[in-house]
């Protein structure tokens, strides 16, 4: 409601090129790094005329390769795009979002409760979690994680989308947040952006059809027992499958 003056919809307004590139950031789970000060300049001999707020967006975009600017090197943040301009923008935007896309990947999910050893945990083996992958890095959903983990423990697991923030928040008193954008994972900070304790992922958070997508397995790195993270999971390459072992937010972090 915030994006134009009196919290008005504009149904009929004609949409800009840098209103594209907003939206299309949104879409890909950009807005957290699109929310960051530029560090290069923008490839355009009008980045002058692009608003403060709207240059990380449009930045973000370029990066994804879902916008390009003209032959003569302009943007034209300001300029009416044409059906087809809309219509190129939304097929990049889907294509990066789904890219890498593998349904013969299964995610085995093994959790142990509250108070066991850890030994014998529960598990669960599936085809219907999303999972991608992208640049030798396998993303699996993390809504779809969760929803398995919650057949296999007591209880339940509480999940809390802020649509501004673009931020998951997970556990009966929201202390596990999952931010789109960022390698940051934070807990024990309730209801804040970024949690002030924490840990990272390898690669940012990716976005997929409104889901996030968290990095579980990268192919690239020599993993040992010792410098595996909490969501580092094991992969089996002649079942190609991936084991995870999940803890249970909001009960406990072992």
């Amino acid at each position: 409601p915030s994006d134009y003056n009196g919290s008005q919809f504009r149904p009929a307004k004609a949409i800009t090129r840098r209103e594209i590139a907003v939206m299309v950031d949104r879409a890909m789970g950009k807005v957290y790094p699109a929310s960051q000060p530029i560090t290069d300049p923008l490839p355009f001999g009008d980045a002058d005329q692009i608003p403060a707020w709207a240059q990380g967006y449009v930045m973000e975009a370029v990066k994804a390769g879902v916008l390009l600017g003209y032959p003569d090197r302009t943007f034209g943040p300001e300029k009416t795009a044409t059906r087809a301009e809309a219509v190129v923008m939304v097929q990049r935007m889907l294509d990066y979002t789904r890219e890498g896309l593998d349904p013969d990947i299964a995610l085995t999910i093994c959790y142990s409760p509250p108070g066991g050893s850890g030994e014998d945990p529960a598990q669960l083996t599936t085809r219907k979690v999303q999972m991608q992958l992208v640049d030798q890095v396998l993303y699996a959903s993390l809504p779809d994680i969760l929803t398995m983990q919650d057949r296999l423990m007591t209880g339940s697991v509480t999940m809390q989308w802020h649509p501004i923030w673009q931020q998951l928040f997970v556990g009966m008193d929201w202390t596990s947040q999952y931010r789109a954008g960022t390698t940051r994972f934070g807990y024990f900070s309730t209801f804040c952006e970024v949690g002030t304790v924490g840990e990272t992922f390898r690669t940012p958070v990716r976005m997929l059809d409104g889901q996030l997508m968290i990095p579980i397995y990268d192919f690239s790195f020599a993993y040992t027992n010792e410098n595996r993270t909490r969501w580092d999971g094991h992969w089996d390459e002649e079942s190609k499958t991936l084991t995870l072992y999940v803890y249970n937010p909001g009960y406990h972090t072992s």
